[in-house]
């Protein structure tokens, strides 16, 4: 990303690591401030979603669907 970007002459602001870890820790997958944030940017990239150490299914749709439904409203994608 960062060699295409300086290629480009495009500029990323890395904002937030959304990590496992913190759901290890705590439980929680992806906070509602999160989302809060994501409202704010022009774009999100994500990288891979997963761990050997946490069930399929459970960070994908914690992460991936939880922002998905919560931006569908605040989306300029197709327009």
């Amino acid at each position: 990303m960062n060699a295409a970007c300086a290629k480009y002459g495009v500029k990323l602001n890395y904002k937030a690591s959304i990590r496992c870890e913190r759901y290890k820790r705590t439980g929680e997958i992806l906070p509602d401030s999160a989302i809060e944030e994501f409202k704010k940017l022009d774009s999100i990239f994500l990288g891979a979603i997963g761990h050997p150490d946490v069930k399929p299914g459970i960070l994908e749709v914690g992460i991936l669907l939880k922002t998905r439904f919560a931006l569908v409203n605040t989306s300029t994608c197709g327009r």
